[in-house]
């Protein structure tokens, strides 16, 4: 039953959101809901809405936050929407987070009453006018596309954004992680990240402390030698596959199945 319900919303989601709704209209209906009745729910009964990730927030990071929590409780409460049978967090995602953490037993809520495709309007209108880290962003558009069979094309119609902001985010998911935490950290410039994602994941951490101190334009000069340096030595990798050649062997790495599909047969027409 709960999967069909999600069905049913992705089939017809896209219609419903792209060229419908004005983002101000959607966010001043949905925070009339602050004028509702607020009430306490145990956090443990919470989860993220889908388009939210724990991992996309350090919540070690948070400490003045954190300390006026721990002083004077959270005066504002968590909005919260009823997706699939379950209560998520939709707005206030860092308090949420700072309260699981803190051990709180109950966080006091706001239950927005509205439809998924507003609600999804709001969560990245909150995303871009909060101008909230490119992970967060990348997060989001991935689940639209994976999850809501949505393309970069309607996410661009939906947010206004230039599409090469939105393939830049959604590319930055493929980093390491600890790669990652240095763009959560704010050390690392999202731009720069970007030059990084066709290395190997063995060898980004390295060369992105490297260029953290480097301008745009040095940092594109020296991981240009770099790759030029690896590809001297029989070795390219990029988003979907990676190649390293060494005498007579050839070792090839895919992440991308209908790729595989195609390299299995090639190599098979050209063995016969």
């Amino acid at each position: 039953m709960k999967a069909n319900k999600t069905q049913f919303i992705q089939k017809d989601l896209l219609k419903k959101l792209v060229g419908r709704y004005k983002k101000n209209s959607i966010v001043s209906e949905i925070e009339a809901n602050l004028n509702n009745p607020t009430f306490d729910v145990e956090v443990k009964k919470l989860s993220l809405f889908p388009l939210l990730s724990k991992d996309n927030y350090l919540v070690s990071s948070l400490k003045i936050l954190e300390n006026s929590i721990g002083k004077e409780g959270i005066d504002l409460p968590v909005y919260i929407y009823e997706f699939n049978n379950n209560l998520t967090v939709i707005n206030g995602v860092k308090r949420f987070l700072i309260a699981k953490k803190n051990g709180l037993e109950k966080i006091r809520c706001t239950l927005v009453k509205a439809s998924v495709d507003k609600v999804i309007v709001y969560i990245l209108n909150n995303m871009i006018s909060n101008n909230d880290n490119l992970l967060v962003q990348g997060y989001a558009f991935k689940v639209l596309i994976d999850e809501f069979k949505m393309s970069e094309e309607n996410i661009q119609n939906l947010t206004n954004l230039p599409k090469g902001r939105i393939t830049c985010a959604i590319k930055l998911l493929s980093l390491s992680e600890d790669v990652k935490k240095l763009l959560l950290q704010d050390k690392l410039n999202p731009k720069k990240a970007k030059l990084l994602v066709n290395f190997k994941s063995s060898e980004v951490y390295s060369l992105a402390k490297k260029i953290i101190p480097l301008s745009y334009k040095e940092a594109e000069i020296y991981l240009r030698q770099i790759k030029s340096s690896l590809k001297e030595n029989g070795e390219i990798n990029d988003s979907k596959f990676s190649y390293c050649i060494k005498d007579a062997e050839i070792n090839i790495h895919v992440n991308d199945e209908k790729l595989k599909e195609k390299i299995i047969k090639y190599l098979k027409e050209i063995s016969c």
